[in-house]
């Protein structure tokens, strides 16, 4: 149960709207035929919005060279439990945090050339918030190295509100 205390959190980066964002669905069909039908099968359940990479779309930061944000929320309605809206929130934070250290390479997550696997990941919940609403994926990866990339992130409600933090290391091989 929450508690009074201290009360301090970082303030949501200068983003459009989601409504801006570039569908998943749209990158994918620019893909091929098979990236939508991977889209369908494992994650049509969200909408996700790019706001854009440090690849492409981003203002280049020379102190922060791999990042990527995002909109997403649950494609339907969760109803009210706030045990459905965590699980929910945990599944789709899977999705992109990988593919954040990536974005300075020029290697997607599905390429041939690569080799990814999630070796860890660690979510604290700050806020109770809604995952069918939106909410904004700012994505950072501080270090890759040895064929192991860290990425973190933080999810902000539409309001601005800071309500997750979210890190996952994971396995980044590159293979001839």
């Amino acid at each position: 149960m929450p508690e009074d205390g201290l009360d301090h959190r970082d303030r949501m980066p200068d983003v459009p709207p989601p409504e801006m964002g570039v569908s998943m669905m749209d990158i994918a069909r620019s893909h091929s035929p098979e990236s939508v039908a991977e889209w369908e099968r494992e994650w049509s359940a969200l909408d996700v919005r790019y706001v854009g990479t440090s690849a492409m779309g981003l203002p280049a930061d020379p102190d922060h060279p791999a990042r990527a944000q995002l909109w997403l929320q649950v494609a339907d309605h969760l109803g009210d439990d706030p045990v459905v809206h965590s699980a929910a929130f945990t599944y789709a934070t899977d999705l992109t945090l990988l593919g954040a250290t990536l974005t300075p390479h020029g290697i997607h997550i599905n390429s041939s050339r690569l080799m990814p696997a999630s070796l860890d990941h660690a979510i604290w919940f700050h806020r109770p918030f809604r995952a069918d609403e939106w909410w904004l994926y700012d994505q950072v990866s501080p270090v890759a190295h040895g064929g192991r990339g860290l990425a973190m992130g933080r999810v902000f409600t539409r309001d601005g509100t800071l309500v997750a933090s979210v890190a996952r290391e994971g396995l980044i091989r590159v293979i001839a």
